[in-house]
């Protein structure tokens, strides 16, 4: 029953939520987005090696689990995008 349901709800929310968009304000905020994607994949890179280092892993896991925690990178800069976008709002 979900299943079947599920292409119709996901056409009208990502209707409405596309409909929805501020593009000027994704323009105005994404060098901040941007700035916070990279500071938070050097973080990852750099607190994943050293974990590993510190937990005597061998240097294949040291050289390669940084890429298993990029998924995590997403969830942050959507925050971001809409803590900006929320702070311009405010401004304006």
């Amino acid at each position: 029953m979900l299943g079947a349901a599920m292409p119709g709800v996901n056409l009208a929310f990502f209707s409405l939520a596309g409909a929805s968009l501020k593009l000027d304000a994704l323009g105005q905020t994404a060098w901040m987005a941007t700035l916070v994607c990279a500071v938070r994949l050097a973080a990852v890179y750099t607190g994943s090696h050293l974990g590993c280092w510190a937990s005597g892993s061998p240097p294949e896991h040291r050289s390669r689990m940084w890429q298993t925690m990029l998924t995590q990178a997403r969830p942050g800069m959507v925050a971001v995008l809409e803590a900006s976008a929320t702070v311009l709002a405010c401004a304006h």
